[in-house]
């Protein structure tokens, strides 16, 4: 079983964590060009689904997406 972090309430979050082992996945990505043809965030847009499928095979608290600006 997974959780998203940003819909637990606080006392679900405290289950989650003890469920998990402590284990969670922080989605990382940037959004630069990667020429005309693909979006901005592609980057993000991976590391979210990434992160989202691996929950699938490794029980996780998953975190909001950290976006990288540079």
């Amino acid at each position: 079983m997974s959780w998203k972090w940003a819909e637990l309430t606080s006392p679900a979050l405290a289950i989650a964590a003890k469920a998990v082992n402590g284990v969670c996945i922080v989605p990382m990505g940037v959004y630069e060009k990667h020429g005309d043809h693909l979006p901005l965030g592609m980057d993000m847009h991976t590391a979210s689904t990434i992160a989202s499928r691996a929950v699938d095979i490794e029980h996780a608290v998953v975190f909001p997406n950290y976006l990288y600006y540079y």
